[in-house]
């Protein structure tokens, strides 16, 4: 019963260490991922106008 109660313990440790490492992860890569979703929608109207300006 002591080996199972700890052998959770460090099932519960090791999820905790792993969410806190995906959450840093995600934060990391965040940013990058919403800047460049931000530069793909401002550069698709663009280059959407250039295309129909050179149609024309």
């Amino acid at each position: 019963m002591i080996l199972f109660s700890h052998f959770h313990c460090f099932i519960l440790h090791a999820s905790g260490r792993l969410n806190l490492w995906l959450f840093i992860a995600s934060n990391r890569f965040f940013p990058s991922v919403v800047i460049s979703e931000l530069n793909v929608s401002v550069q698709m109207p663009i280059t959407g106008k250039h295309i129909q300006e050179n149609a024309q």
